[in-house]
C-alpha cells in the first residue's frame, strides 16, 4: 500500500457475534434469576435474543462500523446511530495512543486547541487525558489501528514536504 491510498478498516462480525452471545447468555441468566422458569422467562429471553440478532444482522448488512482513513484525515463510523466522527489530520495534536475503556481497548487522540473550540469539546476524565477515542470491535486490534493511523498521517506529511 502506498502512502495516501484510502484505507477502510471494517468492523469484526466474528468478535461482535461473540460479545453478542455472551450478552444474550447474561440476559437469559438474569431473567431466570428474577423470574424463575416458566412462560414469561422463555418469552422475554426469546424476545431479547431475537432483537439482538436482528440488530446484528442489520449492522452487518449495512457495514456500519468501520474506520476510513484518507489523505485528508479519518472518519469513524459507529455500529449503531448515524453519528460519524470525521477529523482532518490538522485537527490531531500529538500521537495516537491505546487506552482502556472498561474492558475494551480504544485508540485515543488529542485535538488541537483550535479544533476543540470549533467542536465545543470539553476535557473528560473517562479518556485518560485524551480528547476523543475510537472504540469498537474492528478486524484489527487497537494497537494495529493506532499504528495504521500514525503511519498514514506520517506518510501524508512526508508527501507534502
Amino acid at each position: 500500500m502506498k502512502s495516501g491510498e484510502p484505507v477502510t478498516i471494517p468492523g469484526s462480525l466474528r468478535t461482535f457475534s461473540g460479545v453478542l452471545f455472551v450478552g444474550n447468555v447474561a440476559i437469559a441468566v438474569g431473567l431466570y434469576a428474577m423470574l424463575g422458569p416458566g412462560t414469561r422467562w422463555m418469552f422475554l429471553c426469546s424476545s431479547a435474543i431475537g432483537l439482538s440478532v436482528s440488530l446484528l444482522a442489520f449492522a452487518a448488512l449495512q457495514r456500519r462500523q468501520r474506520l476510513e482513513i484518507t489523505a485528508e484525515g479519518f472518519t469513524s463510523y459507529n455500529l449503531f446511530g448515524k453519528r460519524a466522527k470525521a477529523h482532518p489530520w490538522t485537527d490531531i495534536d500529538g500521537h495516537f495512543a491505546v487506552i482502556r475503556i472498561g474492558w475494551n481497548e480504544a485508540v485515543a487522540y488529542r485535538l488541537t486547541a483550535e479544533s476543540k473550540t470549533r467542536l465545543g469539546r470539553r476535557p473528560t476524565s473517562v479518556l485518560s487525558g485524551y480528547d476523543e477515542a475510537i472504540p469498537g470491535l474492528f478486524q484489527l486490534s487497537a494497537r494495529q489501528i493506532a499504528l495504521q493511523l500514525e503511519n498514514h498521517r506520517r506518510g501524508i506529511a512526508e508527501l507534502g514536504a
